[in-house]
């Protein structure tokens, strides 16, 4: 994604422009400003700063390459991928997930639990039983401006082998 001018409309739909919608979230500018000088965070390490927001019932919202990483303040928290449409729930109501993650300097190993769309409202289908929840509280719009951001930085390739369910809104 191109850098979004100040004075343009912002990417997540509020109508707004940049610099007095997403631009002033404090959680999107943390985002932006991480330390370059740090090693590289691993996914684990994110998943349990997340989990530690959402135990507190603490509202956050970050990016890490393809992932998005957000938390609610009921407790609720997901690592969502943005290539392919896949979420990790990893909180909910501040009770911790068990998750399966596994990294090494040339992969990352995670089971999903569900498949995620966002229109109006989250929308999430679990992998296991294919029951559909909708998040009807959920920043939606915020949520897609990182999805978007993170797509932003994928080749071109990555991209084309995205394809959106017209029907349902799921990633396939």
């Amino acid at each position: 994604m191109a850098n979004i001018g100040r004075n343009e409309a912002c990417p997540c739909g509020s109508g707004k422009k940049y610099k007095n919608c997403c631009a002033r979230d404090p959680a999107l500018i943390a985002a932006e400003s991480s330390g370059a000088d740090q090693a590289p965070p691993t996914l684990s390490a994110e998943i349990s700063k997340l989990q530690q927001k959402a135990a507190d019932k603490t509202a956050v919202m970050w990016t890490k390459g393809v992932f998005v990483f957000f938390s609610t303040e009921e407790g609720d928290a997901w690592v969502l991928e943005a290539s392919g449409g896949d979420a990790l729930q990893v909180a909910e109501a501040g009770q911790l997930i068990k998750v399966d993650v596994a990294q090494t300097d040339d992969a990352i190993e995670v089971t999903w639990s569900h498949q995620f769309a966002i229109r109006k409202d989250f929308t999430v289908s679990a992998y296991a039983d294919q029951r559909r929840s909708v998040y009807t509280g959920y920043p939606a719009a915020r949520i897609r401006a990182l999805l978007s951001k993170a797509r932003g930085s994928l080749p071109p390739e990555v991209l084309a082998g995205i394809h959106l369910d017209e029907q349902d809104g799921l990633a396939n």
